[in-house]
C-alpha cells in the first residue's frame, strides 16, 4: 500500500496502519487467510514492488494503472468513496491558478482537469512536497483526498491552512488483485471485500478521523490566536512576577552585603585610626626619649665646657641616641618599603661566617655592659655564597640585639650558624630572658608590636625590628620560627636560601687584593666642590671634609653649582659632593649639566650626599652620572670609605 497517504494509508515502525489497512484485515481475517502486508519506505519502492507482479492484493490500485498491460492486476469495485478538497494557505484569495497534485494518485488529475480546466497542475512527489509548494507560493492550493487534506492542516501547528471539499467530487479506492495464476480468488475476494466494507466502513473510517482530529494544546492554540495571546501576556506576567522576586531577593542580599561591607569597613577604619594613634604615641615616645637625651646632653655640655670629663660624657650620650634615632628612622623606612614592595635585593658574594662574626662582634659591647655571655658557634667554615649581605646583616642585628635586650643582666646568649642541605644556611639565637606569651608570639611580627610588661616597657625600641625580620626573611625566601616560654628565654631559627659563589668569587672573597689605605694627609689640598642648599648642613659637611685636607667651596642650589663649575679653571676641582634635594636646581639636573658639558673634566667624580636613602634614589643617581652615594648623616669614615672604594 501507500506508505503516504495517512490516514488512509502509512507505516509506523515497520507496521501498516490507515483505513485500508485495517479493512484489508478484516478481510483476509473473514476469509481465514494467512498474510503478511510488505513494508515499503518511498514511493519508489512502492511502484517497483506492484510492477514486480508478486503482490496478491493492491490495496490502493488506481484503474489507470491496472489497465496497463504491464501489470498483471485487475481492479474490485470501489470499496471505498472519499470526497476531494484543496488544502489552501490562510489568507489566500479566492482565485485559483495553479494546483498541486501528488504524483501517487493519478485520478486526482483527472477531477482537477474536470472541474478547473484552465489551471495549471503541478505534480509533487508526495504529500509533504505539496505543502511545500502551497507554502512557497508556486501553487494557490493542493488537491489531495479529503481525509489527507484534513490531517495535514490540523497537524500544522501554526494553523496556516484551510481545507475546502470540492463540491460534487470523490474519488473511489479499489483493489488490485493478482488474478494471473488464480481467478476464483478475484471473485472470492471481491466479493468478501464488498460485504466487510459495508459493515465496517463507517466505524472504521470514524476511528482514524477522531484520531486525526484530536489536537495538542499547541495546535488549539494556534487555531485559536486569542488564548494564545492570553497565555503568552499570563506567562509574561508570571516571569516578570518572579523576576521582580528574584530582584527583591538580590536586593536585600544587597543591601545586607553592603551593610555587612559598611560595618567592616568601619571597623576597619577604628582600627586603622587605633593603630595610626597608637604609631604616633609610640614614635612621640621613642623619638622624644632620645631626643630629650640629645637636647639634655647638649645642655649640659654647654654648662660644663671646661670640665672634659662630664663633656666627653655627654657627647657620648648624644651620639649614641643620635645613632639610635637612625636607626629607629631607617627601620620605619625599611616597614614602609617593605609594605608597599619596593625593596630590592641587591646581591652579590659574601662570606656568610664572617657577617655573622661581624654582627656578634658589633654588638658584643652592649652585651658585655649588661655582664651578659654572648657565645658564637659558626660551623660553616669558608663558605661564600651569594646574596645581600646587608640585609642578612639587619636580619641578625634585629635577633641579636633584642636578646640583649629582653635578657636580664648576667643572663646568656647563643648564636649558631649552620649549613643544611641544598644551599639552605640556618641562623639559631637563642637566649634565657624573660621569654615570651603565646598570645604574642602570634603578633611579634606585626608593626609596632611589643608585649605589655612592666620590665619590656623600660626597654628602648620601637618594636618594628621583628617585622623588618620577617619582611626581610620572607623577601629572601627563607623561613622565621619563634619558640618562647614566659620567664624561661626565647629562640629564634632563620633559615635561608643562598646560591654558592664560583671558585673566582670564592677567591675575591677570602683573599682580596690588598689596597693601601690612604692616611688623611692623602687628601690635603684636594679641592672640592659642595652644592648644600641647607647652611647647617653645608657647615658640617665642610667641617668633616676639612678634617680629611680638603679645600672646600660651598654653592647653595644647583645652578650655582653648575656655574661655579663652569667658571672654574680646567682640573681646578677635583670632585663634587651634591645633595639631591635643593632649590632652582636639583643635584640629578645639576649632575645631567655637568656630565653634558664640552668641557675635558666634565667626567669629574660627583658623590650623592643626600638624605634621599630609597634603592629607587640610589638608582637615580646612578641615572644622571653620579659617580657614588653618601647617605646623611654624613660622618667621617663614611666619607673616607666611599673616597676609598672609588678614587
Amino acid at each position: 500500500m501507500n506508505p503516504d497517504e495517512k490516514p488512509y494509508s502509512w507505516y509506523e515502525g515497520g507496521e501498516a496502519r490507515g483505513i485500508l489497512a485495517d479493512i484489508f484485515r478484516q478481510t483476509a481475517e473473514k476469509l481465514g487467510l494467512d498474510y503478511e502486508i510488505v513494508p515499503v519506505s518511498t514511493r519508489q519502492e512502492y511502484q517497483k514492488l506492484i510492477e514486480s507482479g508478486n503482490i496478491d492484493v493492491w490495496m490502493d490500485a488506481s484503474e489507470e494503472s491496472v489497465n496497463n498491460v504491464a501489470y498483471r492486476y485487475k481492479t474490485t469495485n470501489g470499496y471505498l468513496t472519499t470526497t476531494i478538497s484543496v488544502l489552501r494557505e490562510n489568507g489566500s484569495s479566492d482565485k485559483i491558478r495553479t494546483l498541486v497534485i501528488p504524483e501517487a494518485n493519478g485520478m486526482l488529475k483527472s477531477i482537477v482537469s474536470e472541474i478547473w480546466p484552465d489551471v495549471t497542475i503541478l505534480v509533487a512527489k508526495d504529500c509533504d512536497e505539496c505543502v511545500q509548494e502551497v507554502l512557497s507560493g508556486n501553487a494557490d492550493g493542493a488537491v489531495l483526498m479529503s481525509y489527507t487534506a484534513q490531517r495535514l492542516a490540523q497537524d500544522d501547528l501554526q494553523n496556516r491552512f484551510r481545507v475546502e471539499i470540492v463540491p460534487g467530487a470523490s474519488l473511489d479506492i479499489r483493489m488490485g488483485v493478482n488474478a494471473h495464476d488464480n481467478c476464483h480468488f478475484y471473485g472470492i475476494w471481491e466479493k468478501t471485500l464488498t460485504n466487510i466494507s459495508s459493515q465496517i466502513e463507517a466505524e472504521v473510517v470514524q476511528s482514524y478521523v477522531e484520531t486525526t482530529e484530536s489536537s495538542t494544546m499547541m495546535a488549539f492554540l494556534f487555531r485559536h490566536p486569542f488564548y494564545l495571546v492570553v497565555l503568552i501576556a499570563a506567562v509574561c506576567l508570571i516571569l516578570f512576577l518572579i523576576a521582580l522576586y528574584l530582584q527583591s531577593l538580590h536586593s536585600r542580599a544587597e543591601q545586607k552585603r553592603i551593610a555587612k561591607e559598611l560595618t567592616a569597613a568601619l571597623a576597619e577604619a577604628k582600627d586603622a585610626n587605633e593603630m595610626k594613634q597608637n604609631f604616633f604615641s609610640k614614635m612621640s615616645h621613642d623619638i622624644r626619649t632620645p631626643l630629650n637625651v640629645v637636647l639634655g646632653m647638649t645642655q649640659i655640655a654647654q654648662k660644663h665646657k671646661n670640665d672634659e670629663t662630664r663633656l666627653e660624657k655627654a657627647l657620648e650620650s648624644i651620639t649614641s641616641e643620635g645613632n639610635y634615632l637612625m636607626v629607629l628612622l631607617d627601620s620605619i623606612l625599611d616597614v614602609n618599603q617593605l609594605e608597599h614592595g619596593h625593596v630590592e635585593l641587591i646581591c652579590g658574594p659574601f662570606a656568610i661566617a664572617d657577617s655573622v662574626k661581624d654582627c656578634v662582634q658589633m654588638l658584643r659591647p652592649l652585651a658585655e655592659r649588661k655582664e651578659q655571655k654572648l657565645l658564637l658557634n659558626c660551623e660553616v667554615g669558608d663558605d661564600v655564597v651569594i646574596g645581600d649581605a646587608n640585609r642578612f646583616n639587619q636580619i641578625m642585628i634585629n635577633i641579636i640585639s633584642n636578646a640583649v635586650k629582653y635578657t636580664n643582666p648576667g643572663g646568656k646568649i647563643e648564636v649558631s650558624l649552620t649549613r643544611l642541605l641544598d644551599n639552605r644556611y640556618c641562623f639559631r639565637c637563642v637566649d634565657n630572658g624573660i621569654g615570651m606569651s603565646e598570645e604574642f608570639i602570634q603578633h611579634i611580627c606585626d608593626d609596632y608590636a611589643r608585649a605589655e610588661d612592666s620590665l619590656i616597657s623600660k626597654t628602648e625600641g620601637a618594636g618594628l625590628g621583628m617585622s623588618v625580620v620577617k619582611g626581610f626573611t620572607d623577601l629572601m625566601g627563607g623561613t622565621l620560627h619563634v619558640e618562647s616560654t614566659l620567664g624561661q628565654g626565647s629562640v629564634f631559627t632563620v633559615e635561608l636560601p643562598f646560591e654558592a659563589a664560583s671558585e673566582e668569587q670564592k677567591a675575591a672573597v677570602l683573599h682580596p687584593a690588598k689596597k693601601e689605605k690612604p692616611d688623611r694627609d692623602h687628601f690635603k689640598g684636594t679641592r672640592a666642590l659642595l652644592v648644600e642648599d641647607n647652611a647647617l648642613n653645608a657647615e658640617i659637611a665642610v667641617a668633616l671634609l676639612q678634617t680629611l685636607g680638603f679645600v672646600v667651596d660651598w654653592a647653595e642650589n644647583g645652578a650655582l653649582g653648575v656655574q661655579k663649575f663652569r667658571d672654574s679653571a680646567l682640573e681646578y676641582y677635583h670632585v663634587i659632593f651634591m645633595d639631591m634635594q635643593m632649590p632652582v636646581m636639583d643635584g640629578l639636573e645639576a649632575t645631567r649639566q655637568i656630565r653634558a658639558s664640552k668641557r675635558r673634566d666634565r667626567d669629574i667624580p660627583i658623590f650623592a650626599m643626600t638624605a634621599n636613602t630609597f634603592a629607587s634614589d640610589r638608582e637615580k643617581c646612578k641615572e644622571a652620572g653620579m659617580t657614588g652615594y653618601i647617605s646623611k648623616p654624613i660622618n667621617v669614615k663614611d666619607i673616607e670609605d666611599t673616597l676609598e672604594e672609588y678614587l
